[in-house]
Parts: C-alpha cells; sequence; structure tokens
C-alpha cells in the first residue's frame, strides 16, 4: 500500500503535524507512518517502521503488556462493527522510555467492497496535560476539603437559604441544634419545618425583608432547640446574589446569645434590690439617729432636774483619745473595721487593737452593738468627726 501513489503529498503533511500518524494493516503491521512516529519507536528511517508490530520495535520490545495494549486497542477499532472515529486514551512510551499517556482517534480503513483493510491512527502526547489537570484537581479537592472542613466547624450558627426559603446548606452546629444527623440533611428543608411556628413565622420574616430589600440586618431572634430549650440568637444575614447581581437566597450567621440575655435581667434584678436595700438602709440609719436622738432627749422630772430616758449619767472616768473617739464615730456609721481603716489611714490590725484592747474595755462591752448602744448612752459619739 503505497499511499503516495494515491494521495501526494501525504507523506509531507503528516511530516509536519504535531502528533503521531500512522497507518497498520488489518493484521496490526504498520503500513507507513510520520517521522515523529518513527522516533518515537526508537527508528531514525520511517521504513524500518514498515511490517513491524508495536512489540517489534526498538522501544516496545522490552514492553510486552504495553504492546499487547495498543495491538488490543487497533484490533477493537477495526472489528468495531460501526465504522466511526474512535477516541481513547493509551499508554505509550517516550524517547527515553519513560511512560506516557496518549490521546488517539482511530478509524477503520475499507476497500472498494467496505471490508476492513486496515486502521489510520492518530495520537497525541497528553502528558503534560494530564499531569496538570491532575494537579489542578487535586488542588480543586484540596479547596474543597478546607473549605467544607472551615465551613463545618465555624462557631456559632452558619445556613443559606434559597429565595423560597428553602434550605440550600448550614454548618456542624447549627445541624446539631436542630437535631439533625450531618449537616447535608438540613438540604432541601424548608424553615418552617425547624423550628415552632411562632419562631419560624419571625425568622420568615426577617430573611424576606432581607431578600426584598437587599440590605443586610441584625437582628434578634428566637429559637428551640433540640431538647425544647427556647434560646435567643442575635443573627446578622445579608442577600446572596448570582453574578448577575440577582438576589438568589440569603446568608446567615447566628449567636446564641441566652446567657448574655439572662445576665442583663440578672444585673437588672440585682440593681433593683441595691436600691431597695439602699431605701431600707437609708430609713434604718434615719430610724436609728431618731431613736439615738430620743434617747439623750431630757425630760425634767418633777423636781425639775434633767434625766437621760432609761440611762444613767455619763461615766466620768471614761476618757477617749482622738483616735478612739474617731473608731467610735465611724462604727455607729455602719463601717467596718477594714472600711475604717482605710479611711484613717491605719492598718486593720490597728483598727481592730483599739477595739478589742481600748473601747471594749472602757465601756465594758464585748460586742460592737452594746459598744455603740452604750456609747450613745453616754454622750462619747460626736456628731461629727473631729479634724
Amino acid at each position: 500500500m503505497k499511499l503516495e501513489n494515491h494521495f501526494p503529498g501525504f507523506e509531507t503533511i503528516i511530516n509536519l503535524l504535531p502528533a503521531h500518524v500512522y497507518i497498520l494493516d488489518i493484521n496490526n503491521l504498520y503500513v507507513t507512518c510520520n517521522k515523529l512516529q518513527a522516533q518515537s519507536f526508537g527508528f531514525d528511517d520511517i521504513k524500518k517502521v514498515v511490517g513491524k508490530r508495536n512489540r517489534e520495535t526498538p522501544l516496545y520490545s522490552n514492553q510486552q503488556d504495553l504492546a499487547e495494549t495498543l495491538d488490543n486497542n487497533n484490533m477493537a477499532v477495526m472489528r468495531n462493527k460501526n465504522i466511526e472515529i474512535v477516541e481513547l486514551e493509551e499508554p505509550g512510551l517516550d524517547l527515553n522510555g519513560n511512560f506516557v499517556v496518549f490521546k488517539s482517534y482511530k478509524l477503520p480503513l475499507l476497500n472498494e467492497d467496505k471490508q476492513v483493510i486496515g486502521l489510520l491512527g492518530i495520537s497525541y502526547d497528553i502528558t503534560k496535560y494530564k499531569n496538570e489537570l491532575e494537579a489542578l484537581h487535586s488542588k480543586y479537592v484540596q479547596s474543597e476539603l478546607a473549605l467544607d472542613n472551615i465551613m463545618a466547624n465555624l462557631p456559632g450558627h452558619v445556613y443559606w437559604t434559597d429565595e423560597k426559603n428553602q434550605c440550600l446548606g448550614c454548618n456542624d452546629q447549627q445541624a446539631y441544634e436542630l437535631g439533625l444527623k450531618n449537616r447535608h440533611e438540613i438540604v432541601g428543608l424548608n424553615i418552617s419545618a425547624l423550628q415552632p411556628p411562632e419562631n419560624a413565622a419571625i425568622v420568615i420574616k426577617n430573611n424576606n425583608l432581607v431578600m426584598k430589600t437587599g440590605e443586610e440586618i441584625t437582628t434578634e431572634e428566637n429559637f428551640k432547640d433540640i431538647n425544647g430549650v427556647d434560646k435567643v440568637y442575635l443573627s446578622r444575614k445579608t442577600p446572596l446574589k448570582n453574578k448577575s447581581g440577582k438576589i438568589v437566597g440569603l446568608l446567615g450567621i447566628s449567636l446564641d446569645i441566652t446567657a448574655q440575655k439572662e445576665a442583663e435581667k440578672l444585673r437588672e434584678q440585682i440593681a433593683m434590690h441595691e436600691a431597695m436595700a439602699a431605701k431600707n438602709k437609708l430609713f434604718k440609719d434615719f430610724t436609728s439617729q431618731m431613736l439615738s436622738l430620743i434617747n439623750h432627749f431630757q425630760i425634767l422630772n418633777d423636781n425639775g432636774k434633767s434625766k437621760l430616758v432609761n440611762e444613767k449619767e455619763p461615766n466620768p472616768n471614761i476618757k477617749l483619745t482622738k483616735r478612739e473617739t474617731e473608731i467610735l464615730y465611724y462604727l455607729s456609721r455602719g463601717k467596718k473595721p477594714k472600711d475604717i481603716a482605710f479611711k484613717l489611714d491605719i492598718s486593720h490590725k490597728t483598727v481592730q487593737n483599739i477595739i478589742d484592747g481600748q473601747l471594749f474595755p472602757k465601756l465594758d462591752t464585748h460586742n460592737i452593738g452594746d459598744l455603740i448602744e452604750k456609747a450613745h448612752m453616754w454622750n462619747l459619739i460626736p456628731l461629727i468627726p473631729e479634724v
């Protein structure tokens, strides 16, 4: 089969192609090929390829399994009842004996009687392309895994829906709070199926507002978890848009602020109790002072002499130092020894020693309540501290 006689310029054309071009007969013997194909077999002349099988070439003589694979591919194309171009990837070798990948296009050749007499093949070395594609795919898979892991483990509750409030995805925390086995189970579920009607209605209203206006919002929403516990979430919601700018859904991030809300209520209750306690203390102090004044009020007896109600005359033998008087004054105002020490810029121990070792013995008392009471009765407490 001298193709040059039937197709002038054929060999010139195929030698210019940046591909491996070859023709085989019905027995898998090479009829002709271009220079690139001959060189890939280890031949320096096309004529040396003619009449040989793949396994008989220098490069494939030690790779019988590989040569057999190529032969089987060729025979399968020639036996195909549908006379058409067959596209396939095939293993091969480069000039250095390294394994490569070819993209091959093979067409059965017919004689005048429509019988298959051989095969025309064109093969391109796509190894570099395949390696680059695999590297890109590997990076893509790694990126997908990384993004998947990041999304799954994001703190708080992350979720996204379509414009009909159908869930498209969420993170693990959101799935767990909803009682789902995994975050993929949320896909296709409507918001109305995930919460009680009153909670779902508010969430859907907020979502629709974001998707209608295209504006991001931050708002508080009520949520009931898997255990039926009512919680409060601070939700930030933003519209999702496609490439043309059309709003196609919503992205939401919600944080559980139940503890903070309870703490706020507790602080309000504490503040209210403290205000009430302050009022009660003010009243108590006022009552105490009034009783003290009444206690000191003198009632004239029948002889016109003054007498303290229910008490003796002051003990003329009691002499208090300035420091003792200061401490008595602050004790009568409800100050504790530690506070008095800070006020007078002395140590707590010094204050306690004066109380225990000096004031108690002088007034013949054993506790601060009796001490203050007797000091009041004996007019030992000044109305204002001495300067």
